[in-house]
């Protein structure tokens, strides 16, 4: 791995899984391309940052347990955590949208009329398990919106969300969406891809 690169991946909390290994080859044959032939080396980063953009402080994992559950995040703030790494893209609860897809929505959203002239407001929701389990991370469960909504608002909600534990969509008022389970992460390649 270059310098450059094995230190901004320190940072970030991520790791190919072949410090020392350069031109090695994976379980799928490869030579030190990221790919592991089926295994995911995903890992979120778990530093106190994601815990104070989520809760504004740090959290006591000890006292907390394993998992803590949150809402009110801005789409601003889902972003921020899509990028930094602390929630996993391509990841999705059951059913509904991936990460990432969840993260494009509530931007778009957030663009609209309706929320830009403060008619509406605009949040997520989800959970984020303890740093000893880097595998999963932050997971985006749901959306909240209330207030004026835009036809293609009821539409897109409708069409992303439907399939949800929990969905409410009444015009005008409020759209919620909560979907609980295991979280669906793909089992090939690497995340986050080598850049």
């Amino acid at each position: 791995m270059e310098p450059d690169r094995e230190e901004n991946d320190a940072k970030r909390g991520r790791s190919d899984g072949n410090e020392g290994n350069e031109g090695s080859k994976g379980s799928d044959g490869n030579e030190g391309n990221g790919e592991t032939g089926g295994t995911d080396t995903w890992a979120a980063k778990a530093d106190p940052e994601r815990e104070r953009l989520v809760f504004g402080h740090r959290f006591d994992w000890e006292r907390a347990g394993r998992v803590a559950k949150f809402e009110g995040v801005t789409p601003e703030t889902a972003r921020v955590l899509l990028d930094e790494g602390y929630v996993r893209p391509d990841a999705r609860v059951d059913g509904l949208p991936t990460m990432a897809e969840v993260v494009s929505f509530v931007e778009w959203a957030e663009a609209s009329e309706p929320v830009r002239a403060g008619d509406a407001r605009l949040t997520v929701h989800g959970r984020m398990v303890a740093p000893d389990q880097p595998d999963v991370g932050v997971v985006l469960e749901g959306v909240k919106y209330e207030g004026r909504m835009t036809d293609e608002f009821v539409r897109e909600f409708a069409r992303l969300f439907y399939r949800a534990d929990s969905f409410m969509l009444e015009k005008d008022l409020h759209a919620r969406c909560w979907q609980g389970g295991e979280v669906d992460q793909p089992q090939t390649g690497s995340w986050p891809p080598e850049q």
